[in-house]
């Protein structure tokens, strides 16, 4: 399996050799998931520092404050989906990096 870096740095190299090596996966497109992958690790990484964020507050009012419940409880769902959706990216991109071949020998 090749490297993503190696895979980011030389899309046209290995679009090519995929193309000696009689592979359907289109590097472009790969690149794509990769790219919407990154950013979705990035809104779920933002969305648990917020949520721990809330639970520090919630914590030093020992609960007492409902709004911060509410926002808590809102802010869950919108971190599972997220979660979801970057479950989902990272299956598409784990896939369509293992259809990728390796480089022949020149």
């Amino acid at each position: 399996m090749l490297d993503i870096e190696y895979i980011r740095q030389h899309p046209e190299e290995v679009q090519q050799n995929c193309i000696d090596r009689n592979s359907a996966i289109d590097i472009t497109a790969f690149l794509k998931v990769d790219a919407d992958r990154r950013e979705q690790i990035q809104v779920v990484d933002q969305l648990r520092a917020q949520r721990n964020e809330i639970a520090a507050q919630l914590q030093e009012s020992k609960g007492a404050d409902a709004g911060l419940v509410e926002k808590g409880k809102s802010l869950k769902e919108v971190l599972v989906a997220a979660e979801q959706v970057l479950a989902d990216l990272t299956d598409l991109f784990q896939a369509q990096l293992l259809q990728i071949p390796n480089t022949t020998h020149p």
